[in-house]
């Protein structure tokens, strides 16, 4: 009996795996199909967005090109301008170099003075004549008015008298002098000034060494009167130069100004395009993985349907033969009888005598209400030829 239910069990457990196994690839198909159908519109649509995508990122690549050949033209412009405004400067400074070594020397001599230098040439009663025409000169640069004296030397005639005007206006502060000697405006000194001022620089006494023996601060003023007459034709030569240095750097500040923007225009385009390559990486990257996911489960969809297709014809005999299996289990205490008795009692007898000894015997199962099979004997119940021949 066990070993009937053994092997009864057996044929059927392995009938059962057979037919989970079908039914897991029918499942698998089933869920693959369901997969390739979701899978498919995500992948159109990302084929659609690497598409555009790419589309997108030539059209801003071939912008980006036109931007930076823009930028390259206005670098090359700026990179001229700059070095034409740079000649235009060294040209002007060059120029005024010719009139800055005198200028420093008159600014040395008067940073020397003291304010007692300047005091005691206040407090000459009878000056000297160096003295006299330096003071005469800076009266002029100042555009102080002289006053008006008798000649000595020809009655009835007015001369021009600078030392009472420079004894009022110029000495009275030595301080505010020294202040007004080194803020002079320089830069705008009036023609009628310098025409004034010019007799002056031709005389032999309006020399600083020649006057320096007289006075130290009226030597000082002698350079400073000097320095300014020559700075002030320098400049004036340099000022069409210094015109066209503001002229060159309002071009300058132009080029530049075009040039930062077109940088800047180049900047954001490229920013974009980086931007739109990363995403078209990612997209990319999406794409191909779905397109292995999809190939793989066309794999898996082709093996499933090898399996089913290989099976599919055996699952109804399968299942039928579960079910004669699972029946065949429920009636083996009746079959186990016949057969055990068959076995034990029945050899020695002839086949009649067999035959009519497992009719009767299946007779009585009748009548006992023991479950069978109609058709059951010992050969099948037993039913292995090997058995046989051995018994």
């Amino acid at each position: 009996m066990a070993m009937k239910r053994m092997q009864v069990g057996t044929q059927q457990h392995r009938y059962q795996v057979g037919l989970r196994k079908i039914g897991d690839a029918e499942e698998q198909v089933t869920g693959l199909q369901e997969m390739l159908v979701e899978k498919k519109p995500a992948l159109e649509q990302t084929q659609k967005e690497v598409g555009d995508m790419m589309v997108v990122i030539q059209r801003d690549k071939a912008a980006a090109e036109e931007v930076s050949k823009s930028v390259a033209k206005e670098e090359a412009e700026a990179s001229t301008k700059a070095a034409e405004t740079q000649e235009i400067k060294d040209d002007a400074q060059r120029d005024l170099d010719e009139a800055l070594p005198a200028l420093e020397v008159a600014v040395q001599c008067l940073k020397k003075l003291k304010t007692d230098h300047i005091r005691e040439v206040k407090a000459l009663a009878n000056p000297p004549g160096g003295v006299r025409l330096a003071c005469e000169a800076v009266c002029i640069m100042f555009a102080l008015k002289p006053v008006k004296k008798n000649d000595p030397n020809t009655p009835g005639k007015k001369i021009d008298d600078y030392w009472e005007t420079s004894q009022k206006e110029v000495l009275v502060d030595p301080a505010k002098l020294l202040v007004r000697l080194f803020e002079f405006d320089k830069d705008h000194i009036p023609d009628k000034i310098i025409q004034t001022i010019g007799p002056y620089m031709e005389r032999d006494d309006f020399d600083p060494a020649a006057i320096k023996k007289a006075s130290v601060a009226c030597e000082a003023i002698c350079l400073w009167v000097r320095a300014m007459y020559k700075y002030h034709f320098v400049a004036k030569a340099v000022e069409p130069k210094r015109q066209m240095l503001r002229e060159a750097e309002a071009e300058l500040a132009e080029c530049q100004a075009k040039l930062e923007k077109a940088q800047a225009s180049l900047r954001e385009v490229e920013g974009k395009i980086a931007k739109l390559e990363a995403d078209f990486e990612g997209a990319v990257a999406k794409q191909t993985e779905l397109q292995d996911d999809m190939s793989l489960c066309e794999v898996k969809l082709q093996r499933a349907h090898k399996l089913i297709g290989g099976l599919g014809g055996e699952k109804a005999r399968w299942e039928e033969n579960v079910t004669d299996l699972t029946e065949q289990l429920a009636l083996l205490p009746g079959d186990c009888i016949i057969a055990a008795g068959m076995v034990s009692y029945a050899g020695p007898f002839t086949s009649g005598i067999r035959s009519e000894s497992e009719t009767a015997w299946l007779e009585e199962l009748v009548k006992l209400n023991i479950v069978h099979n109609k058709e059951c004997s010992m050969r099948s119940v037993l039913g292995e030829p090997v058995n046989f021949q051995q018994w």
